[in-house]
């Protein structure tokens, strides 16, 4: 039996549960093609965790090898999250719906509902996102996927709501492997200049 003090103290540590939190549960629809043991299955899943925190603190370099590393073993929060640290480093709108769809394909709710067209949501998340699976990254990525002037740099007009469509943004893509690892994820004052 584990004393009270020490219960609560490992609960603060470990952070609140996630969906997508599964050390030993399914990963989705497709966690059957990457042939995961037990073992390389926790260890995505602690991935995850880790690039999760680290996304939560801003420390984006940890945060992408981290959920990077989760993503190639197929983790559908780890795909959405990648969309998430994508879209908050400023890369093109195109690496965001690719990380998108892949988080859809892979079987991530939000994902998914981000994905409808038009009609099928409300102009804004909070009807359609709940309950979400990732309700502390949902919204921003819904923003980030629908500027509008309120959420946009004045110098950039006013764009209509994105219509994703997972076939048309993954054709042509390899997988999330080269995302994770490509120079453009790295912050200026990291990416190696001409030789």
């Amino acid at each position: 039996m584990v004393p009270a003090g020490l219960a609560d103290l490992m609960a603060q540590i470990a952070g609140p549960s996630h969906h997508w939190d599964r050390p030993e549960g399914p990963l989705g629809p497709l966690a059957h093609q990457y042939r995961l043991t037990r073992a390389e299955r926790e260890l995505a899943n602690s991935h995850y965790r880790m690039g999760s925190k680290a996304l939560a603190r801003h420390e984006l370099d940890r945060a992408a090898d981290c959920l990077g590393a989760a993503a190639e073993a197929g983790h559908p929060g780890a795909l959405f999250r990648l969309a998430v640290l994508a879209a908050r480093t400023d890369q093109e709108p195109d690496d965001v719906r690719f990380l998108v769809a892949d988080a859809a394909r892979h079987g991530h709710g939000d994902a998914q509902r981000l994905l409808a067209p038009p009609g099928r949501h409300a102009l804004s998340p909070s009807a359609w996102l709940r309950p979400a699976q990732d309700p502390a990254h949902a919204e921003e990525l819904w923003q980030a996927l629908n500027p509008t002037p309120q959420n946009q740099p004045r110098s950039t007009p006013a764009q209509p709501p994105v219509i994703l469509d997972a076939g048309s943004v993954l054709a042509g893509k390899d997988d999330v492997r080269g995302w994770c690892r490509s120079p453009h994820r790295a912050s200026p004052a990291t990416t190696p200049g001409p030789a």
